[in-house]
């Protein structure tokens, strides 16, 4: 499936192995022109539901296949991605828009990454003042590096995703909320 993001590059989203941790609806407007998928997250201390709202941008269409085709993300019917990032020692946390904190040691050395599973890791490391470098890896082999750079003035951010032959797969560009 391809969803055009905010800066109309186009990325693909690459299932990662292993069970879901939660069950996810996607519902397809009768007129076929929107989409909607609700995660519904179960998080101590209680769950929550995130949508995110898809357009129709073209693309193949098939009766047979009604999800088949390009879906634009609708930033306006979408709930809002909320990622915040503290400090806490020598550690990073970091905390996903479903509430789950993860603490990371951005020491440059690899960590193991339990949230995936045996044989994957992370490093991660601040490159300069306003940029975070964060590597995945599977079996000791990069799978992807993400590279989140704050704009000087402190109010947006760029998260570029680069696969193993160091190609941009993703460009999210994110602002600051007060």
């Amino acid at each position: 499936m391809c969803i055009e993001g905010k800066d109309h590059r186009r990325f693909r989203r690459v299932p990662l192995p292993g069970t879901p941790t939660k069950p996810v609806k996607w519902q397809l407007s009768s007129d076929g022109h929107s989409l909607t998928r609700t995660y519904h997250t179960v998080n101590p201390p209680g769950s929550k539901d995130r949508t995110f709202a898809y357009d129709r941008s073209g693309g193949p269409v098939s009766k047979d296949g009604p999800f088949i085709g390009f879906w634009k993300y609708n930033w306006n019917e979408s709930d809002p991605s909320i990622i915040t990032y503290a400090p806490k020692g020598d550690l990073f946390t970091f905390t996903a828009p479903n509430g789950v904190a993860s603490e990371r040691n951005c020491d440059g050395k690899d960590h193991p990454n339990e949230n995936l599973g045996s044989g994957f890791a992370y490093s991660c490391q601040f490159t300069g003042e306003h940029t975070y470098e964060l590597t995945a890896k599977q079996n000791g082999k990069i799978v992807s590096v993400i590279t989140r750079k704050v704009s000087d003035d402190g109010r947006t951010m760029v998260a570029t995703t680069r696969n193993a032959e160091g190609k941009i797969t993703a460009t999210i560009n994110l602002e600051k909320i007060k």
